[in-house]
């Protein structure tokens, strides 16, 4: 079976996909979680390729929020699935599909240092209101800052919408199912090709 890339959103880690990795591990399937990070999108989106490459066939690629503006610009990828995520054209940007949901920014906290972090309670509320208060406690304690792309230290509120857009649109060649949910939308209400989603109920 080929193995499976899980993309992480903005603010998170590898470590808030655990509980998708462990289970599919257990089954026999290599699961690989970069990390992220590296201070703009064509980095992190290269730190992914970096995988990709390494594998010994085309793979399945997850990306959720983020994640997705980041698999979009992959090449070599099997299948690409848009988990609650931007899925940019080229020259589209998280900004230009309508940037971050207002609930979201609420809870974000700009550092003196440009980088911008989560305020806890709000995180809580914002990102894992549908999970129990103990999970949801677990995700927000593995949250880390996000720090600023380069030549945005003083933009950084709006969680990635500043970051420069994707080069190349991998779900255009590679088969690309959206996964959207009325129940998450409050933070990554988008999913669909080059325009914002609707929230379901």
């Amino acid at each position: 079976m080929a193995a499976i890339v899980l993309v992480h959103a903005l603010y998170h880690r590898p470590e808030h996909f655990a509980l998708v990795a462990e289970p599919l591990r257990s089954a026999g399937t290599e699961v690989v979680v970069p990390e992220l990070h590296k201070g703009s999108l064509s980095a992190d989106t290269a730190a992914v390729q970096a995988v990709i490459d390494s594998l010994p066939e085309p793979s399945i690629v997850l990306g959720h929020s983020y994640g997705g503006s980041v698999i979009t610009g992959l090449h070599g990828a099997g299948h690409l699935v848009y988990l609650a995520a931007f899925v940019p054209a080229v020259g589209e940007s998280a900004a230009t599909l309508g940037g971050t949901s207002s609930q979201l920014q609420d809870a974000i906290n700009p550092e003196p240092d440009g980088s911008t972090s989560l305020y806890p309670d709000r995180a809580a509320g914002t990102l894992y209101g549908d999970c129990p208060e103990a999970l949801a406690a677990w995700a927000v304690a593995c949250c880390v800052r996000k720090p600023p792309a380069a030549g945005e230290a003083s933009q950084s509120a709006t969680a990635g919408s500043t970051r420069p857009p994707p080069t190349s649109s991998a779900h255009r060649t590679a088969p690309s199912p959206r996964v959207c949910s009325g129940r998450w939308p409050r933070a990554a209400p988008t999913c669909t090709n080059g325009r914002r989603a609707t929230p379901r109920s």
